[in-house]
């Protein structure tokens, strides 16, 4: 196995096409009862067809928002929680359904509960037209209720198959919503014109720290000839796709996708793959931009031959160092570099660079027509120059067309050819994919070994024979080295006085046990071969009132899983708590304890100053250009001789019996999500955690990856409940009909305020309500330089309390703080 670089890092690219896949019941392994598959073993050959499943998308005037694909199985409906999409007036869902060639048979759509999965409507539709874009209105009944969110699920019968869609659907008022993406249009289409960009200038925050060097990564602290795409001409050369994640009541959460282009000094034509992000906020007046971010990569063509003979560079333009991944041979004479979801594959010997994986259409502008929603993992470069890598989510085109899984995919460089040694379907989404392979996938002893939910499987490369190594992972108490090599975690439900090590090169486990009766360990993180852990007492369990907050750790146990080296970071009186983990920083809190509560004191990190050692002899690196500021390129030695260009060659293979990893997804109980932008970040146990993962992010937390419990997007520390959430039993002494209007949603302080906090709402005309061990104290109506206005209960007198009293006991002592937003329908 090759190691990778420290200063490479992983691209993406996928693969289409596919095999089979037949799984068999078996036995044991790792000491634990398995299950056992076999995988029908095929070579394939692919090459990238066209979509053959129609494309539904939802139009709100003239745009395109919240793409549908097909998938084949409606055990996918997980999916759903993706986008969310806004009914119109009436109840109503305008959808244009493209074709893409296929016959329909049957089309019908049904509602069902978020929650409970509840069937509300069943609805044929009569569709009788030959054109290939097909205007569609769904009128919903009358069943579902106003603000509540379901799952709108569309069965497509076509000649041998049938397809299912799915999104998340909310009746609201639009109007605001319509209002976020006539903004997000402005601001993205006015990027490409410096002129008209102008009358944005107000809201940039242009900040000297930044990188103004830049393209590959652009926000609102960005440069405003960054934002302009510098001196590139750039155009935008693609319909915009916008995907809408979250629609709070005058805030949303937005993405748009396009493809933009330009003109080099050669005149070659160059594309771009781009998304925004945004967060908007509206209030009566006018519309805030919380958040804008740009990523765009440049999309490698070689019939453009993008090297560069002079100088020896084969340019990979603008792109994130970070995103790139490159391995190289044992003997050098190989690598594979990994770019905008494609891998390249230099072969020294013959001077040549051959795009060996590629799903790109790159003879079309229509953007419909390139999925995002997958990414590559470069496994290994072997000394005769044939690549392993590992292609990932969403397949749309190929034999595999509609399913969402892991292929394990060879190059081979004699001849010239792509197999697609196994594939496994995963009924999950695409974020939560990768956030589990990014915990764990590796190969090792012929085995590949990945991690989906609270499993892990191995799948042996030779035999196609599949083993479940284990189960009941802890997801919130699970850490895998740098490497792959080791995987630390707890077993879910048990009494976490016991940590298991996986060894995957020993194919062994290990056990630590607490040491004392009464406590506990927890894995917090792994950075390296060390393991990070906390250690408490059974006791030390922060309670406000009858709400368990968490469990502080009396100190933080280190130990490397592979010498067994031991280190121990403890304060005396002091505990550490609230964790946020990198794959180089260990970010936590400190605390004082004061009964069963505990006070934070400083903030704590432990880096990871180790750097792996490289031996790498084809650099990524970059220079700045006038015209396009920073760009990559590998430093290639081709003597004299220019550098040739080739592509794989492929062809199809008829799809075989298909048997799913998991029919039914294990979602663990009061797991919280953590979002940025649609991206999963982590998943953790407790919400006062997930929501210190997204303070400066304007992120988002689900219940379950479901149900929406927090949205950070609005201001600093809030949440949004109703009235009706299961998550408001946990508030015992709260009385709802004293407070909380009917319909109407709660925002709920969970980790503590600020004072900017207070005084956001007190402005917006909010009447804010504190509570101590689930008691109401009092009510926060205003404020001055001086004093906030305390109203209290018993006579409604309005207080004047100097600002410090107040500072001590809501922010200091940590109160809850509620709030009411009136401004809903």
């Amino acid at each position: 196995m090759r190691k990778e670089g420290f200063r490479k890092k992983r691209i993406t690219i996928p693969m289409w096409v596919i095999v089979i896949l037949v799984f068999i019941l078996s036995s044991v392994y790792f000491n634990n009862i398995m299950l056992k598959n076999m995988i029908a073993t095929n070579t394939f050959y692919a090459e990238a067809d066209s979509s053959s499943f129609p494309i539904i998308y939802q139009k709100i005037d003239d745009k395109k928002v919240n793409l549908m694909r097909a998938y084949r199985d409606e055990n996918y409906m997980t999916v759903s929680n993706e986008t969310l999409s806004v009914l119109g007036e009436n109840r109503t869902l305008d959808l244009i359904i493209e074709k893409n060639g296929a016959t329909f048979q049957t089309i019908e759509y049904e509602i069902r509960d978020k929650n409970s999965k509840v069937l509300i409507e069943k609805t044929a539709l009569n569709i009788d037209s030959k054109d290939e874009l097909i205007n569609v209105t769904l009128n919903i009944q009358n069943l579902i209720v106003r603000g509540n969110t379901y799952t709108l699920v569309m069965k497509i019968d076509l000649v041998d198959k049938r397809a299912y869609y799915f999104t998340n659907i909310i009746y609201k008022k639009r109007d605001d919503l319509q209002n976020a993406l006539d903004q997000v249009k402005d601001f993205t289409e006015k990027s490409f014109d410096k002129q008209a960009m102008t009358e944005y200038v107000k809201y940039l925050e242009t900040s000297p720290n930044r990188d103004t060097r830049q393209l590959f990564n652009v926000n609102l602290q960005s440069s405003y000839e960054q934002i302009t795409w510098a001196d590139t001409n750039m155009k935008l050369s693609s319909d915009l796709l916008y995907k809408v994640y979250q629609a709070q009541d005058y805030c949303f959460n937005i993405d748009v996708n396009y493809l933009a282009t330009c003109v080099n000094n050669d005149g070659e034509t160059e594309k771009y793959l781009t998304t925004d992000q945004y967060v908007i906020r509206w209030d009566e007046s006018r519309f805030y931009f919380m958040k804008f971010n740009r990523h765009t990569d440049e999309i490698i063509d070689l019939n453009n031959k993008p090297f560069y003979a002079p100088k020896h560079r084969f340019y990979l333009g603008v792109t994130d160092l970070s995103k790139i991944q490159k391995i190289e041979s044992l003997n050098k004479e190989f690598f594979a570099v990994k770019k905008a979801k494609e891998i390249f594959m230099y072969d020294n010997n013959e001077k040549q660079v051959t795009n060996i994986y590629s799903n790109r259409i790159t003879n079309s502008d229509t953007f419909l027509k390139t999925s995002q929603d997958y990414d590559i993992k470069i496994i290994d470069v072997t000394d005769e120059g044939n690549v392993e890598f590992l292609v990932y989510g969403y397949n749309m085109r190929g034999n595999n067309e509609g399913y969402l899984g892991l292929s394990y995919m060879t190059y081979d460089r004699i001849e010239n050819k792509v197999n697609e040694n196994f594939f496994v379907p995963i009924f999950t989404t695409y974020q939560n994919l990768k956030y589990d392979l990014s915990k764990l996938c590796q190969v090792m002893n012929e085995q590949l070994y990945f991690k989906t939910y609270d499993r892990v499987y191995a799948i042996n490369k030779n035999t196609k024979e599949m083993v479940m190594i284990t189960e009941k992972i802890d997801e919130t108490r699970s850490a895998a080295s740098s490497d792959g090599n080791y995987l630390a975690y707890n077993v879910y439900g048990e009494e976490t006085n016991n940590i298991i090590i996986m060894n995957f090169m020993t194919n062994k486990q290990t056990n630590i046990k607490a040491s004392e009766e009464g406590e506990l360990i927890e894995v917090i993180t792994c950075m390296n071969d060390d393991l990070f852990y906390g250690v408490t007492k059974a006791t030390n369990l922060w309670m406000d009132g009858k709400r368990i907050i968490g469990r502080p750790f009396d100190k933080i146990q280190v130990i490397n899983m592979r010498t067994n080296e031991e280190k121990v970071f403890n304060e005396e009186n002091v505990y550490f708590y609230n964790f946020v983990t990198s794959s180089e920083t260990l970010r936590y809190n400190k605390y004082l304890r004061n009964g069963n509560s505990f006070r934070m004191t400083t903030n704590g990190v432990i880096i990871n100053n180790y750097e792996e050692e490289d031996d790498s002899v084809y650099l990524v690196e970059e220079e700045w250009t006038n015209e396009k500021l920073r760009i990559a390129y590998i430093m290639l030695d081709t003597g004299k001789e220019e550098l040739k260009f080739n592509r794989y060659t492929s062809s199809n293979l008829k799809l075989e019996e298909v048997t799913p990893l998991e029919k039914e997804m294990r979602l663990e109980p009061d797991i919280y999500y953590v979002y940025n932008n649609g991206n999963l970040v982590s998943k953790r146990k407790v919400l006062t955690d997930a929501v210190s993962e997204i303070r400066d992010s304007f992120g988002y937390v689900k219940l379950n990856d479901s149900v929406t419990c927090y949205n950070r997007s609005n201001k600093a520390n809030v949440s949004y409940l109703r009235k009706n959430d299961n998550i408001l039993e946990n508030l015992e002494g709260f009385e709802e009909n004293f407070y909380l209007k009917e319909n109407a949603v709660l925002v709920m302080n969970v980790t503590g305020v600020t004072e900017r906090d207070l005084e956001y709402y007190i402005s917006m005309g909010e009447k804010l309500a504190v509570f101590n061990n689930n008691e109401f104290q009092y009510f926060v109506t205003g404020y001055d330089n001086n004093n906030y206005v305390l109203e209290y209960l018993n006579n409604h007198d309005r207080i004047l309390t100097p600002r410090s009293i107040v500072h001590e006991m809501i922010v200091d002592e940590n109160y809850i703080v509620y709030a009411q937003l009136e401004k809903l329908e």
